[in-house]
């Protein structure tokens, strides 16, 4: 045996490479991860390569944070060891399966941003002017949709062009709105006044006063026929009172009566009217007849001033 085999009695340790560390693999894959710098190390140049070429989009920098996860299984196949930690390969597994979607997802957002920019830029001049030319021309639906179509594309004209189309389109939505609830209000004034009875007061008083020649039998199955229409007169207003459970008009309809012929009970929404009003005046009102009396006044109910 001569003496370099005594000084060295294992020669082929001098060629067996030194062995990966899982720590700077970690290390790597964290600071260098979006190069593959830490897949160079552990001698995986393809995917290397791949991580190196791919780097722009940011894709690889997400990959190698979760080879951090599997780094002890990585290493373990780069040092030879193919019976790597069974727990390390489940954490690579995770890791490559939940990297994997969120890779795609991430890819697939950055291709349709992609393909709207690129369809943006090819024809950014026609798009906008079509924006303009609807905006002018009051078509503010299409306007919209277009900037809707374009949401992804960073461009500050578009993005001015769109807010002014968002909010014409709610002013429009707004006077829509305001011109039906006027259609709605001008269509109740038109149905209430479809229910308003040509009945005059003259009519009714012949034949319900006191100096009417009409039997009391008579006047009663006359009321079957008046009672519960809806009659406009005019008359002149004697007091406004707080009394029988509401606001009530006594109202004077013939020149010869000394107190008041009517009573109007007035509903909630002409209230206020019916407060300003002041012994004298003369009001046109309107209400349901309710009860008829030559005696007693008669009685309109659910009452409203007209003017």
């Amino acid at each position: 045996m001569n003496a370099h085999s005594t000084l060295n009695p294992n020669p082929a340790s001098e060629s067996q490479p030194a062995k990966k560390q899982t720590s700077t693999g970690i290390i790597l894959a964290l600071l260098l991860g979006g190069l593959g710098i830490h897949l160079f190390y552990l001698g995986r140049w393809k995917v290397a390569l791949l991580y190196l070429f791919f780097s722009w989009t940011l894709i690889p920098l997400l990959l190698g944070l979760f080879d951090c996860f599997r780094m002890r299984y990585l290493v373990a196949v780069a040092n030879g060891e193919q019976q790597a930690l069974t727990g390390g390969r489940r954490v690579a597994s995770l890791a490559v399966r939940t990297g994997g979607v969120f890779v795609i997802m991430l890819t697939i957002g950055a291709i349709v941003q992609n393909v709207d920019q690129k369809r943006f830029d090819q024809d950014r001049d026609d798009i906008i002017a079509e924006m303009r030319t609807s905006l002018e021309g009051g078509d503010v639906d299409t306007a919209v949709q277009i900037a809707s179509e374009f949401a992804t594309v960073d461009d500050a004209e578009l993005r001015e062009l769109a807010s002014t189309a968002r909010l014409r389109q709610q002013e429009e939505q707004r006077r829509f709105a305001r011109e039906a609830a006027v259609r709605r209000q001008e269509e109740a004034a038109a149905a209430e006044l479809a229910k308003i009875s040509d009945l005059s007061w003259e009519e009714f008083d012949s034949i319900y006063n006191l100096m009417s020649d009409w039997t009391e039998i008579q006047k009663e199955e006359k009321w079957k026929e008046f009672k519960g229409k809806t009659v406009q007169w005019t008359g002149e207003v004697v007091d406004v009172d707080d009394s029988f459970g509401g606001l009530n008009l006594s109202m004077r309809m013939n020149r010869d009566t000394l107190t008041f012929d009517l009573m109007l009970s007035v509903n909630a929404d002409s209230k206020p009217m019916a407060l300003e009003l002041r012994k004298g005046e003369i009001v046109t009102f309107r209400g349901e007849l309710s009860r008829w009396g030559s005696l007693l006044p008669t009685l309109l109910k659910d009452g409203s001033i007209v003017k």
